[in-house]
């Protein structure tokens, strides 16, 4: 079956397990959509009328039923995708802000589920833990470019273009990459 959304969908992530898929839209709104329906009208809507645009989505696996919403104003939320109620609402004035232009970025859900790293236009992944909903690190990517005469300089780091936790057993491995194709690993 094929469904149309009321508003412009940025991004799309499937539920492992399910026949779910969710989509992240202009409008703000994140929507369920269940492959097996019959009708074109989503399963469910979370967020509403005028809210910031979602820019990308991050979903967890092995059965830990959470979906990361990144929106356009830098708030990051997380949700259950059982119940679709909101479990945080992330964000980290000083330090985070989307790029200017960007239409889509991803957020990264760890494979434990409590941990989110977003992509920053100033260069930077800020490292967020769900169960508290503070920023636990800030990874300054400056710290790994090539020009040591930018290194450390406010503005220097080229914009991340995407991120994300790479599966490791006994540990978590987060891999970034900027607009120049600098590739950084984190542990």
């Amino acid at each position: 079956p094929s469904s149309r959304a009321p508003s412009p969908c940025h991004c799309l992530t499937g539920l492992d397990g399910t026949d779910l898929v969710v989509s992240g839209h202009r409008d703000g709104v994140v929507r369920f959509w269940d492959k097996r329906a019959s009708d074109s009208d989503p399963v469910s809507d979370i967020g509403g009328a005028s809210a910031p645009p979602i820019l990308g989505l991050a979903r967890s696996s092995r059965g830990k039923n959470v979906v990361v919403a990144l929106k356009r104003d830098a708030s990051v939320h997380v949700y259950d995708d059982r119940t679709r109620g909101r479990l945080a609402l992330l964000a980290h004035p000083e330090k985070f802000h989307v790029h200017p232009a960007a239409q889509t970025a991803r957020p990264a859900l760890a494979p434990d589920g409590r941990h989110v790293a977003v992509p920053s236009a100033t260069g930077d992944a800020l490292l967020f833990d769900t169960a508290t909903t503070l920023c636990s690190a800030v990874l300054s990517t400056t710290t790994h470019h090539d020009d040591p005469a930018q290194r450390g300089k406010k503005g220097a780091a080229p914009p991340l273009t995407a991120l994300d936790f790479a599966p490791s057993p006994g540990r978590c491995l987060l891999a970034t990459v900027d607009k120049l194709g600098t590739l950084a690993f984190w542990e």
